[in-house]
């Protein structure tokens, strides 16, 4: 949904402040500033702000109680059900599933990276790389490796936890990555390139309490 006088954030703040009691109140978390909820007779609906963009999520009845809201207070554009968001594919086939993939992230990288014709792989990492401590063959420049270590940490985080120990280990080699280190990420962004179709599944459970 797309609130256009929320391209301020200074607007966002103050109607959050005015309305912090009766429309959305910040969420409890202290780690994420950008996540609110929508609460009326014992409903939630969460909001995530994005610039000028909520994603809701909820009960529909829930999140159209939240849009009639926030309708009253300022013109918004009702987009539907998210489908893409921060370069996430968002897929609800029915109402107890929920997967999400970042599909276009990764062939973003394979073609950054020249790997459109690699070989596939099934493992994101070779076995014993992690055994090798010496410091030949230094990279002249890390700007590439840095990039796509950063690339692929956003990947591991949101949607593909079986690179995470991956990418933990070569994100240890961003001070002073060795050609041998190059290598091992490109056989990480492989490992996507082969198994791209995986996607994160989540089961969608509804409790109210009382």
């Amino acid at each position: 949904m797309d609130p256009e006088p929320f391209t301020e954030l200074s607007n966002w703040n103050s109607f959050v402040q005015r309305h912090q009691r009766t429309i959305l109140q910040r969420s409890i978390s202290s780690i994420d500033k950008c996540l609110y909820k929508h609460t009326k007779n014992n409903k939630r609906a969460y909001v995530i702000v994005f610039v000028d963009d909520l994603l809701i999520g909820g009960e529909d009845q829930n999140i159209e109680k939240l849009i009639l809201e926030l309708k009253k207070e300022y013109p918004v554009t009702d987009l539907g059900d998210a489908k893409y968001d921060l370069g996430i594919n968002i897929d609800i086939p029915d109402n107890n599933k929920m997967t999400i993939d970042q599909t276009n992230k990764i062939q973003e990288l394979i073609t950054k990276f020249g790997l459109e014709n690699s070989k596939p792989t099934y493992t994101p990492m070779e076995p014993g790389y992690i055994k090798t401590i010496d410091n030949d063959n230094l990279l002249k420049n890390d700007v590439k490796y840095r990039q796509a270590v950063g690339a692929l940490l956003y990947i591991s985080t949101v949607t593909r936890p079986d690179i995470s120990a991956a990418v933990n280990i070569l994100s240890r080699r961003n001070e002073k990555p060795r050609a041998k280190d190059w290598e091992a990420v490109k056989r990480t962004i492989r490992y996507l390139k082969t198994t791209i179709n995986l996607k994160l599944t989540f089961n969608i459970t509804y409790a109210d309490t009382d």
